[in-house]
This record gives structure tokens, C-alpha cells and sequence, in this order.
């Protein structure tokens, strides 16, 4: 593994102590990758970073956001397609599991990289909350 990588991903360790947020690098994997679980209510959104060797690059990803029914993911595929043009920092997209997943990438420096991986979990926070409410509501009806 990469130190320029490493020292990138202690940054935004660094910077989720800060917040006093709890977070997990994964171990065995080529690049590091720190997990953060946030408790959304009544579901747990799992981010996680991937810093690229190079120290000039990161990769945002969830885990599944909402598990989608085979027989809708036509209406959902539309869903997604309607909050990807009105959520311009997340790209949401239905995996071959049926699962609605996010990711997003950004170009960072080791001077930034803490604060823009910070953000970027907070963005990604906050728009993912609003489109799961939107996913529920389409997936069991409501206003």
C-alpha cells in the first residue's frame, strides 16, 4: 500500500475525530478505505472512501441504500435517473443486485483531502437521507 495513500486517508481520519464521528479503515485492501456508518433512524447509511496510490484522487461509494423489487426496477430506473439530474454531486444507480447504491469522485491534494472527504460524507449524508425518503415513498406509497 501506497504511504502517499495512507497519509491521505489518516487526514480524513483525522478529520472525522474532529467531528467525533466513528469510523473503520478496512483491512487487506489494496488501497485504503475508512467506513463510516451513520445512523439515519430507522436505517444505517454506509460511506465509505477509497484513496487512489497516487494521493490525487478519491472514490465515495455506499453500501445499498434500499433494496428495489425486480418487478419495478423500470419506475425505479426512472426514479433514479430524476435524482441524478436534481443531485448533481452523487450518482445514484441501481447495482445487479437490485440495490440503490451512490458513489462520487474528487480531486484532492494532501492539504485538502481532509476537508473535501469530509464534505464529501456530509453531502452525501444529507442528499442520500432526502432520496431514500423519496425511494419509500415510491417503493410503499405515500405523499
Amino acid at each position: 500500500m501506497d504511504n502517499i495513500a495512507q497519509e491521505n486517508a489518516q487526514s480524513y481520519m483525522d478529520k472525522l475525530e474532529e467531528h467525533h464521528l466513528l469510523y473503520r479503515q478496512l483491512e487487506d485492501t489494496e488501497k485504503p478505505i475508512v467506513r463510516v456508518g451513520m445512523d439515519m433512524g430507522n436505517w444505517t447509511l454506509e460511506c465509505y472512501i477509497a484513496f487512489d496510490d497516487d494521493g490525487t484522487s478519491v472514490h465515495l461509494f455506499t453500501a445499498k441504500i434500499v433494496k428495489l423489487p425486480e418487478d419495478r426496477l423500470e419506475e425505479f430506473l426512472y426514479l433514479t435517473n430524476s435524482v441524478n439530474r436534481q443531485y448533481r454531486w452523487l450518482t445514484f444507480s441501481i447495482d445487479d443486485d437490485h440495490n440503490l447504491v451512490c458513489e462520487c469522485d474528487a480531486v484532492v491534494t494532501f492539504d485538502t483531502v481532509g476537508d473535501i472527504c469530509y464534505e464529501l460524507l456530509s453531502r452525501c449524508i444529507g442528499i442520500t437521507d432526502k432520496v431514500f425518503s423519496t425511494f419509500m415513498k415510491t417503493l410503499y406509497g405515500g405523499d
